[in-house]
């Protein structure tokens, strides 16, 4: 039997070829397999066993970095202070037609904060509670804001999207809060119209309501996570998507290491990446902190945001090159769960 080179060469195309669609409806299955919740994808992380096998506290209580509220609180940080202010619509829910702008907004958003600022105003006033506790009442302007925040997604978004399902995603909550803001890590092949952007929000919310329970109380609960921004040359900004991640209040720092700005940096960077010797300095302003570090060849700053349930969550690394700092991504494949950036949700 005679096998030719080019047959040889058609069997391991179609073999890769099948790698690659398996691959790809892997991918695809995933990504759809996330809940839509809060006009968003919601993503729990099974935090993964670290190299070194640690499973104990970071933190001593007898510290004085340590502090009981930091953990066992949530944060007594001012909610962000917005752009725009949604002053409601003169009319019924039933009754809108589209465009959807509000009183005061503009048309088009030349700046990616700008879409983001007036989506979370909008959605400051907008509640869907009907079948579930919370409020005596309507609360905010009941359903009524939630198309004109629908309106500031794309129109790819929008396509996969609808307005019903949008407002669905929202079920039981009462009241969204933005607490954070921040630009996030753009990996190098980032395209031109595209930016990233760390968000953090604050919701009220309650269980489904049954005439057969007892009232129950209503809640506030925490979500933080990566905001895509997409530019169009008519449209202007638009929001692409959100990925949150649940904020978990009884985990740090009783578990793990992660959870701790200046653990991280030492086992990641130090003791696995052997790139740092020492942490030279650290620097807090609010939930922003830095933290500079040098190694035998450079010099390192990583930037961390500490959330409300007191984690800090790692969104820049920089390497010092000609007294600049030049953002990077260090982290291996395998550590991106360590950063909160657009790679981290598989896209």
């Amino acid at each position: 039997m005679i096998i030719y080179k080019k047959d040889i060469i058609r069997v391991l195309t179609f073999i890769i070829a099948t790698i690659v669609l398996s691959l790809t409806l892997f991918k695809i299955i995933k990504n759809n397999s996330q809940p839509y919740v809060l006009g968003g994808y919601i993503h729990e992380f099974e935090k993964q066993k670290n190299e070194t096998g640690l499973s104990r506290p970071v933190i001593n209580t007898n510290e004085n970095d340590f502090d009981g509220e930091r953990f066992q609180r949530p944060s007594k940080e001012p909610a962000l202070k917005l752009k725009y202010e949604y002053k409601g619509y003169e009319g019924l829910y039933k009754d809108l037609l589209p465009p959807y702008i509000p009183i005061e907004y503009p048309q088009k958003y030349n700046k990616p904060t700008d879409v983001i600022n007036a989506y979370y105003s909008i959605l400051k006033d907008a509640s869907n509670t009907i079948g579930y506790n919370g409020g005596c009442g309507t609360v905010g302007r009941s359903r009524t804001p939630y198309p004109f925040a629908y309106e500031l997604l794309s129109s790819e978004t929008k396509e996969e999207i609808s307005l019903n399902k949008f407002i669905d995603s929202f079920s039981g909550i009462g009241h969204t809060t933005l607490l954070k803001l921040y630009s996030a890590f753009q990996p190098p092949y980032t395209p031109e119209n595209t930016k990233y952007y760390m968000v953090e929000i604050e919701i009220i919310t309650g269980p489904p309501y049954s005439k057969e329970e007892e009232y129950k109380p209503t809640y506030f609960a925490y979500y933080y996570g990566i905001l895509t921004t997409i530019y169009d040359e008519e449209e202007g900004w638009k929001i692409k998507s959100v990925d949150y991640i649940p904020e978990d209040f009884l985990c740090a720092p009783w578990h793990g290491w992660d959870w701790d700005s200046k653990a991280l940096v030492q086992i990641v960077y130090g003791n696995w990446y052997k790139l740092i010797d020492k942490i030279d300095e650290v620097e807090k302003k609010d939930s922003y902190i830095s933290m500079y570090a040098k190694g035998k060849d450079n010099e390192y700053r990583f930037d961390f945001i500490r959330i409300t349930n007191g984690e800090d969550i790692l969104i820049h690394e920089y390497i010092k090159v000609n007294d600049k700092w030049k953002e990077v991504n260090l982290l291996k494949p395998g550590h991106q769960h360590y950063k909160l950036s657009i790679l981290s949700f598989n896209k």
